[in-house]
């Protein structure tokens, strides 16, 4: 049906969330995320998904008040779509609006009590404030809506490494996310960086090769080969691998 509008937002995200969760070059893949989205918009211009995705487009762009403007719209049209106030939490936790975020986010598991991804953000935005076991609690419970979502387990193992000071117990929780997603070079990453924190350096460094040679022009990949290079003080380098991880994504802060 080349004239179904939603069929085409579907598009889009599909596209959009292979960028973020599988390594897709976003050179490649961001031009028919744009055009997926325009076409959608053609077909019907007040179709509060195909804004909620433009507002995403936006945010990858760090446009936040064009994006910030999107999101809006697309509340205004559906304000009982969970993932536009979902995303549009997002966006307002990156620029530092936690309280917000928060207000945003918690609309959206109201209205979508049982989506894991959204539960999952929940936690995030309670970390970002400090609320360290509220984040706890969000992420367990995301857990236990949908026990294959690799993310929560990741989260999980972060906030117990750099928040809860229960290193150990992070790397189970790690490990389980990188096997439930072996596609993720993210996941694969973080389990990397946990050992590089632990100071079990050639670990870390085997995993870090490990997703190189997997994803090459994943930054987060990248970045994390030039903590390696840095931790043996080859400045040169580390600074060759976070120029690599910019060149994939000019606006990488840990790259910068």
């Amino acid at each position: 049906d080349p004239k179904f509008a939603l069929a085409y937002v579907g598009l889009a995200d599909a596209l959009s969330l292979q960028i973020a969760y599988s390594g897709a070059s976003s050179k490649v893949t961001q031009s028919d995320v744009e055009k997926a989205v325009a076409e959608a918009l053609k077909l019907d211009a007040n179709l509060a998904e195909a804004w909620a995705s433009s507002g995403g487009i936006a945010q990858d762009r760090w446009q936040f008040d064009r994006a910030e403007a999107m999101f809006r719209r697309a509340i205004e049209l559906n304000p009982n779509y969970a993932t536009a106030r979902h995303w549009y939490s997002m966006m307002l936790r990156d620029v530092g609006r936690a309280d917000e975020a928060f207000a945003q986010i918690q609309r959206a598991v109201e209205l979508d009590p049982l989506s894991a991804v959204i539960t999952e953000t929940l936690g995030e935005i309670q970390e970002s404030q400090g609320r360290f076991h509220e984040a706890e609690v969000a992420y367990r419970k995301a857990i236990t809506i949908d026990p294959s979502r690799p993310v929560p387990y990741m989260d999980l193992g972060l906030l117990n490494a750099y928040a809860l000071d229960h290193v150990a117990d992070a790397i189970p929780l790690a490990q389980k996310a990188a096997e439930i997603d072996p596609g993720a070079p993210y996941l694969a990453s973080s389990l990397s960086a946990l050992y590089f924190i632990l100071g079990d350096e050639n670990k870390f460094a085997e995993l870090a090769g490990q997703a190189a040679k997997r994803w090459p022009e994943d930054p987060f990949v990248q970045f994390q080969l030039a903590r390696v290079k840095l931790r043996r003080l080859d400045a040169v380098g580390a600074a060759r691998h976070a120029q690599r991880a910019l060149d994939a994504n000019p606006r990488y802060d840990l790259a910068l």
